[in-house]
């Protein structure tokens, strides 16, 4: 309870300081608009006494008020820094805790953002893995795909915003980066697959304490998927990402490591049908469960974890379709529910919804596409864009 009355007293004198700062700004601008009427008054020789007992006493006044405002500042900046000075006495952790307590918060919203670029990761490897993206009835005209390996880039963007809820505080977060991947269907049965990713991570906070982070994610995810029939198939997921930044604080002098430093593991198995009719339309439904384990290095009880189920579906249709050059525009779409069933957040949402539309445009061995997908929940949405260039050697 004290940490907490410390940061709500620390949050209120940031508030109030910012505040008496933009006043004090007001007023300093409020007396160079009166001396430069003074000025223009002398320069027209104009008798100075008929224009200057208002502006005077009005000058006065600010002035004044200037000094009253500087008073309270030189008050408050003491009440902080004897706040601070509890730093160095037998109660000096009471404040590092402080702080650190709302840093772990806010690092979890690291986490809520790692949740999303897992997804959408791992939502990209099972279109690469889907029997769908062989187009095998283009081969007809005699580009047996099969054969090559499958080279890919994927310029990527999601945008995420959290309104305040629960023990869940304000913030958005901005991911964008690049994904390279390879992947090949090793006969009618199996398919492998891997992905690379480097990507920047900047979330803002609405808390007067940790301002911002910012952070570079690596990571690396291998998949493969094996049908034990025609259409019935299995398919797994790992990976992991490592994130490599720092945070900016806010009117804190003294304050923990500022590095952010943790590593993500993900990891999934869906079991799945593919459905396919002679109009080339394609029905993907599964069901599975993913894990998720988000390290935080520096604050071991802090380390969180999730178990949840998903089930969906996956719908493509062609929309052009020409065998005689190897033309094909699929339209997609697709709707997943993700349920919570075990996790240490302690505030995290039990069930989230992921929507996503894509259009792909295959010509020979070249491969286009763009796609969209919305991460929902109560007030919370996340949005995901990519461009997909694919080729075959």
């Amino acid at each position: 309870n004290h940490i907490r009355l410390l940061i709500t007293e620390i949050e209120s004198i940031n508030k109030e300081n910012d505040y008496l700062q933009q006043k004090n700004n007001q007023l300093k601008i409020k007396l160079q608009q009166l001396e430069v009427k003074v000025e223009q008054a002398l320069a027209r020789n104009t008798d100075l006494r008929q224009i200057l007992p208002k502006p005077q006493a009005e000058m006065d006044n600010l002035r004044k008020q200037n000094e009253q405002l500087k008073m309270q500042l030189q008050q408050l900046q003491l009440k902080l820094q004897n706040l601070i000075s509890l730093q160095n006495k037998d109660s000096n952790s009471v404040l590092i805790n402080c702080v650190k307590l709302n840093y772990i918060s806010n690092v979890k919203y690291i986490a809520l953002a790692n949740i999303v670029i897992g997804k959408a990761l791992a939502g990209t490897f099972s279109d690469k893995l889907s029997k769908s993206h062989r187009i095998s009835h283009i081969t007809s005209s005699g580009s047996n795909i099969d054969k090559y390996w499958n080279v890919w880039v994927e310029p990527s963007f999601i945008n995420t915003h959290q309104q305040e809820y629960g023990k869940i505080q304000e913030h958005s977060a901005i991911v964008n980066g690049i994904l390279v991947g390879v992947n090949k269907y090793l006969n009618d049965r199996i398919a492998i697959g891997i992905i690379a990713s480097y990507l920047k991570l900047d979330v803002q906070y609405a808390s007067n304490i940790l301002k911002k982070t910012k952070c570079r994610v690596y990571s690396l995810y291998l998949g493969s998927r094996y049908y034990f029939q025609k259409n019935l198939f299995t398919q797994g997921i790992i990976g992991f990402a490592n994130y490599d930044g720092k945070n900016k604080y806010k009117h804190i002098y003294k304050q923990p490591s500022a590095k952010i430093d943790n590593i993500s593991y993900y990891g999934n198995l869906m079991i799945g049908y593919h459905f396919t009719n002679q109009r080339q339309l394609n029905l993907e439904p599964s069901i599975g469960i993913s894990c998720i384990y988000f390290d935080m290095k520096s604050y071991k009880p802090s380390n969180d974890k999730i178990l949840e189920s998903i089930i969906g579906a996956t719908i493509k249709y062609p929309i052009v379709y020409n065998i005689s050059n190897a033309t094909e525009i699929v339209t997609e779409l697709s709707g997943f529910i993700n349920y919570n069933i075990l996790d240490n957040y302690d505030y995290m949402y039990k069930t989230y919804y992921q929507l996503g539309a894509k259009i792909n445009i295959n010509y020979d061995m070249i491969r286009l596409a763009v796609s969209y997908n919305a991460y929902l929940t109560e007030k919370y949405i996340a949005h995901a864009g990519t461009i997909h260039i694919g080729t075959n050697f």
